[in-house]
């Protein structure tokens, strides 16, 4: 269903792209601005609504109320999610982030040496292993 919504969002934006011959800067600009209500940005808002609402599904996150509304940024207003859905999505892709990099070395821990990417060379003796061998 992310796919689905991804590729309607992306087909109507194109659409309006197309229908008022003008780039995404523009389109994205009607999309922020606040005193705009033309049926096909309000329409486009929906849509971006629904998709980021399937992505945080996707994560299992059904309960974050993403807030999407009018919200004061470092760029100015722009029509985004609010910021303790921001700041809580950011926390627990943080969070999600760590335990796959420890996953990830846990794999890789237990992985033959030769299998790590050392490709099968012995490890470089130490200064005092050297010392030992004469």
């Amino acid at each position: 269903s992310l796919r689905n919504a991804g590729e309607k969002y992306h087909e109507f934006r194109s659409s309006i792209m197309k229908s008022r011959a003008e780039g995404l800067t523009s389109t994205y600009n009607y999309f922020h601005d606040v005193s705009n209500s033309e049926p096909d940005i309000v329409e486009l808002r929906k849509l971006h609504v629904l998709m980021d609402q399937t992505a945080a599904a996707a994560y299992g996150w059904d309960d974050i109320e993403l807030g999407h509304d009018f919200h004061e940024t470092n760029r100015g207003p722009r029509f985004t999610i609010c910021e303790a859905a921001r700041r809580n999505i950011l926390d627990r892709l943080l969070a999600l982030s760590r335990q796959r990099h420890t996953e990830e070395l846990s794999a890789t821990a237990a992985l033959p040496f030769a299998v790590t990417g050392k490709r099968g060379r012995k490890p470089k003796k130490t200064n005092d292993q050297i010392l030992l061998d004469m």
